[in-house]
């Protein structure tokens, strides 16, 4: 994954992913939930913010 994001240097990505270490080195991250945008934030404020996002990333360090 960080060779790619290297390669996407000033460009839009959009990455869709059931996976939450996929998404933790985006800029920026759109959660959706049963088709409904839940959370909007970079990865360190959505896992300060949501509680469910934290236990999840807390499991899988």
């Amino acid at each position: 994954m960080k060779k790619k994001l290297r390669f996407s240097k000033n460009k839009t990505i959009i990455t869709i992913a059931h996976r939450l270490v996929t998404v933790m080195e985006s800029d920026y991250i759109i959660m959706l939930q049963n088709g409904q945008i839940t959370a909007q934030e970079d990865s360190d404020e959505l896992i300060e913010q949501n509680e469910d996002i934290a236990s999840l990333f807390q499991l899988k360090i």
